[in-house]
């Protein structure tokens, strides 16, 4: 993933914002809550299908970020990511999008996804079914 030199890197907090998704302890990477309903609602195989999916699709949004121009445009693309970080269980990348959004539409700045593909490959690495 390549970042043009004049983007501003945006440090992500893991953990830092003060509302942790539902289920997830506070600075948890994982709402181990939702996964649990997913489960449950899917069951075991479905449930892997659907994350492998979701993991595709939300990679290539994040991907997509950094050409995408700051303002309205990249805090809508950074809410997709994070209902989809949300339905997923991943609490901390669901926060760090939140951060990213709520900054793109206070002060549009041009955007390196960086820091935020970090976050999402450690979340998935922190799904044993994905990992």
């Amino acid at each position: 993933m390549k970042c043009r030199r004049s983007a501003v890197r945006l440090n992500l907090p893991l953990g830092g914002w003060p509302y942790p998704a539902r289920g997830a302890e506070r600075g948890g990477m994982i709402d181990q809550g939702r996964i649990a309903e997913l489960r449950a609602e899917l069951g075991d195989e479905d449930f892997a299908e659907i994350a492998a999916l979701f993991v595709l699709e939300v990679e290539a949004l994040i991907e997509g970020l950094a050409a995408t121009p700051p303002g309205a445009e990249l805090a809508d693309a950074l809410h997709r990511v994070r209902g989809s970080a949300l339905n997923c269980g991943m609490a901390a990348l669901a926060e760090s999008c939140l951060a990213a959004e709520t900054a793109q539409r206070r002060a549009p700045t041009p955007f390196c996804p960086i820091a935020l593909h970090t976050l999402f490959r450690e979340s998935v690495e922190a799904l044993p079914e994905l990992g």
